[in-house]
C-alpha cells in the first residue's frame, strides 16, 4: 500500500512538473460583455418576462470563464437573483461581466445587467448575481490547470469578501432545506397571515403544472451538453404558466430565483420532465417550485436541477395587484405542511439575506 501511495504521488508530481500551473491573469483580461435588443417586436413597450435576460447572464458568465481559462466551461450554479427593474420587449440590455475569484477549477463571475430607458436614455441596473462555472478537460473532467487570478482593485478584493459570504449563504440555505422542522408542524404555525381570508383555496397538488419536452442540437454548447441559462429559461417559462393558471391571470412576472445548482450535466439527447406547484402564497407574490427529471438516451430516470421562482401578480397598468387564492392546508396531509413549512423558510431567509442583490 506505501508503495502504491508513493507511485501515486510521484505520478502526480510528474504530471504537474509536465503540466505546469499557468501564470495568473488579471481581472481586466477577461472582462467582457454581451449586449443585445430582446423581446418580441410586435410587444414593443410591454412587460416581459425574466427568462430571457437569464439567458444572457448565463453566456456572458461563460464568455468570461472561457477567456479567463481557456478552455470549455459549464454552469455550476447560479446565487440568487433579484430583478430591480422591469424588462420590457424590445428593450436594449447589456450585460458585464467580471471575474471575481477561481479556485481549483471553479471560477466565479460577477454578472450585471442593465436596461436603456428610452425616456432618459439612461442606464438602469436589472440585476447583479454571481455565476459559478467549471473549467472541464475534452473528457468532461474537472480542469484543474486554469490561471489563478490576480487582483488589480480594490473593488475585487470587496467583490472577492462577498464572494465568500455568498458561498458561506449557500451552505446555510442548503442546509435549511434538508433540515426537519424542530417540532411537529400544525397548520397553526405553517399558515401565512397573507395566507388567511383567501377567496379560493387549492391543494398543491391542484396547482401542479407538467411539461416534458426533448432537447435540440441548437441549445446545446461545445461540450453537447444543454446551456444552463437555457434550461433556466424553460424552468422560468413553466413556473409562469403555473403562477397564471394559479391567479386566473396572464399579468405575473418572475421577480427572483433563489439558488439553483447543475450538479449532472443535461444531454442534448434527454428527455426532460418539468413539474412546477405553487407551494407558497402571500399578498402579491407566490412562490412556483419547479422540479425536472432527465431521461437518459438509455432509459434510466434522474432528478435534474431545481428552482423556486417569486413571482409578481400586477394589473393592466402595472401595479401590483392582490392574489386572491391560497393554499389549502389540512392537519392530515403532512406533505402539504412541510412543503409549506420550507416555503415560508426561504421567504424569511430570501427577505433577510437576498432581498437586495450583492
Amino acid at each position: 500500500n506505501l508503495d502504491s501511495l508513493w507511485l501515486k504521488k510521484c505520478n502526480e508530481l510528474l504530471l504537474m512538473a509536465n503540466n505546469p500551473q499557468p501564470p495568473g491573469k488579471y481581472v481586466h483580461e477577461s472582462e467582457d460583455f454581451v449586449s443585445d435588443i430582446i423581446g418580441n417586436e410586435a410587444l414593443a413597450g410591454k412587460r416581459m418576462q425574466t427568462g430571457e435576460i437569464l439567458q444572457l447572464v448565463d453566456l456572458c458568465a461563460a464568455r468570461v470563464a472561457y477567456k479567463h481559462a481557456q478552455c470549455n466551461v459549464v454552469t455550476a450554479a447560479f446565487d440568487s437573483v433579484v430583478l430591480l427593474q422591469p424588462l420590457l420587449h424590445c428593450d436594449l440590455v447589456r450585460v458585464e461581466g467580471k471575474m471575481v475569484s477561481v479556485g481549483t477549477a471553479s471560477l466565479v463571475i460577477q454578472v450585471r445587467a442593465h436596461r436603456q430607458d428610452m425616456r432618459t436614455r439612461g442606464w438602469q441596473v436589472l440585476l447583479t448575481c454571481f455565476v459559478t462555472m467549471v473549467a472541464i478537460n475534452k473528457d468532461g473532467s474537472p480542469n484543474k490547470g486554469i490561471p489563478g487570478l490576480i487582483p488589480d482593485s480594490p473593488e475585487v478584493e470587496q467583490l472577492q469578501a462577498q464572494v465568500k459570504q455568498r458561498k458561506e449563504l449557500s451552505q446555510q440555505w442548503s442546509l435549511l432545506m434538508e433540515s426537519q422542522p424542530a417540532e411537529q408542524l400544525t397548520v397553526e404555525t405553517v399558515t401565512d397571515d397573507a395566507n388567511v381570508n383567501k377567496t379560493e383555496l387549492l391543494s398543491i397538488e391542484e396547482t401542479q403544472v407538467v411539461v416534458k419536452r426533448n432537447c435540440l442540437p441548437k441549445q446545446t454548447n461545445i461540450n453537447n451538453t444543454v446551456y444552463g441559462g437555457e434550461f433556466i429559461y424553460w424552468m422560468e417559462r413553466v413556473g409562469i404558466q403555473c403562477g397564471r393558471t394559479f391567479t386566473r391571470d396572464m399579468d405575473v412576472v418572475t421577480i427572483c430565483m433563489n439558488r439553483i445548482f447543475f450538479r449532472k450535466p443535461i444531454y442534448v439527447t434527454d428527455w426532460v420532465q418539468f413539474t412546477a406547484k405553487v407551494v407558497y402564497v402571500r399578498t402579491h407574490t407566490l412562490e412556483v417550485e419547479v422540479t425536472t427529471t432527465l431521461e437518459r438516451l438509455d432509459g434510466t430516470v434522474t432528478e435534474g436541477p431545481t428552482a423556486y421562482f417569486i413571482l409578481l401578480h400586477y394589473n393592466s397598468v402595472g401595479y401590483k395587484q392582490e392574489i386572491m387564492t391560497g393554499i389549502a392546508l389540512s392537519q392530515d396531509d403532512k406533505d402539504t405542511l412541510l412543503a409549506c413549512y420550507r416555503a415560508k423558510q426561504r421567504f424569511l431567509f430570501w427577505k433577510q439575506y437576498d432581498a437586495r442583490p450583492p
